[in-house]
């Protein structure tokens, strides 16, 4: 027992020696302030769209599911077709919504007299020739397609174009810097 008493003594004579060692207080030079300028410049390049993107879908109702997906498959493959025939490749064709679902019908009086399934199958197409947009759009729909949505333009390439931007951006934010 005095053994552990003399120990834990020791111990804590080396912990009290120990923190008095260290030093008192703690200078830290502080850092010389920077002196910046921050300017802004804008670039502005105009381009004219090369490609498009478009929605492209077929929607069919019958009252049996069935038939209803039948005839859709059979319009859709007829639209694809039809803009296949426009020299769009197969990686440019995505399907990105095919869905059915049962539709309420009512009579006169509004009671539920039955249901009817609709079949939606939506392409997206990247149309690369802007200049057989409108041709390919009223093929699609001879086609079967009855619904066009979000018909966007944008330009394949704009990786010139963006370092043309960045070129007159520096260059505007060095009159800036001309005019301090």
């Amino acid at each position: 027992m005095k053994t552990k008493f003399i120990f834990l003594s020791a111990v804590l004579v080396l912990g009290i020696a120990l923190t008095a060692c260290g030093p008192s207080t703690i200078t830290v030079q502080p850092q010389p302030s920077q002196r910046t300028i921050v300017v802004t410049g804008t670039g502005l390049v105009t381009l004219t769209p090369d490609i498009a993107y478009i929605y492209i879908g077929v929607q069919t109702e019958d009252a049996s599911a069935a038939a209803a997906m039948n005839d859709n498959n059979r319009n859709a493959l007829a639209v694809i077709d039809a803009i296949k025939s426009f020299g769009v490749e197969d990686k440019d064709i995505q399907t990105t919504n095919f869905s059915i679902y049962q539709q309420p019908v009512y009579d006169d009086n509004y009671n539920q007299i039955g249901v009817t399934y609709v079949v939606n199958n939506t392409v997206y197409v990247t149309v690369r020739d802007l200049g057989i947009l409108g041709d390919l759009l009223d093929a699609s729909f001879r086609a079967g397609a009855n619904n066009v949505n979000s018909i966007s333009f944008d330009v394949a390439d704009k990786a010139d174009a963006l370092s043309q931007a960045r070129q007159a951006a520096v260059a505007d934010a060095r009159k800036q810097i001309i005019r301090l």
